[in-house]
């Protein structure tokens, strides 16, 4: 059996709505003969009739009274369809995948996100903290869609673009005196030292073991 013909439907709908096949053919932008049409090889498809002429008057049969709420839920769900397809057509309705680290998530995209979802509300955001190396794994294995990393990254598989520079400081001592201006790694070597894991890309210098402190 063939499938329903939402046209046929629409029309149908329209006439009893409407109360005749001439307002209806208004409402649709179609001609009469048209919308009669519709009708009619709607009423072959099922072999009953739907409809029934007083006059200038349509009027349900009781096959056409059975028939109605079926059809005003099947347009109702092709409305919404559209409506949904529409929205993804316009870019904005779906979801984004997004890695960052634990940082960069609590102080620097709170702002944005809200900003974000009050331009776009159907967009569904997707936020996984880590470090930039499994963030990068991750886009690696299509797992996320965007990652907010800490540069350089020198893999080519990556589109790299620079968003903002972060500056990094040194918390010391108060007591520990003669703190020169600039900190250098011949200096920090010779401090108790509280370092990020070994596989963030925030850290790069010797080995622990060559490190005097904790990590």
């Amino acid at each position: 059996m063939r499938s329903l013909n939402l046209d046929q439907l629409r029309a149908f709908v329209e006439v009893v709505e409407r109360g005749s096949f001439t307002a209806a053919a208004r409402e649709l932008n179609l001609t009469q003969p048209a919308v009669t049409h519709q009708v009619q090889e709607l009423e072959r498809r099922f072999k009953v009739a739907l409809v029934e002429r007083f006059g200038k008057r349509a009027y349900l049969t009781q096959a056409g009274e059975k028939l109605i709420e079926h059809a005003r839920n099947l347009l109702e769900e092709d409305t919404r369809t559209q409506v949904m397809m529409r929205r993804f057509g316009d870019g904005w309705l779906g979801r984004v995948r997004i890695g960052t680290s634990m940082t960069v998530l609590m102080y620097l995209l709170p702002p944005i996100l809200r900003q974000l979802k009050t331009d776009h509300p159907q967009l569904e955001i997707n936020l996984k903290a880590g470090l930039t190396t499994t963030t990068l794994q991750m886009l690696k294995t299509n797992a996320l869609d965007l990652g907010l990393c800490a540069l350089p990254i020198k893999d080519t598989a990556f589109e790299t673009v620079p968003l903002f520079k972060d500056e990094l400081v040194a918390i010391l001592p108060a007591e520990l005196g003669h703190i020169p201006k600039r900190v250098t790694p011949a200096f920090l070597s010779r401090c108790p030292l509280v370092l990020g894991g070994e596989k963030s890309a925030l850290r790069r210098g010797p080995p622990a073991e060559a490190i005097d402190g904790v990590r």
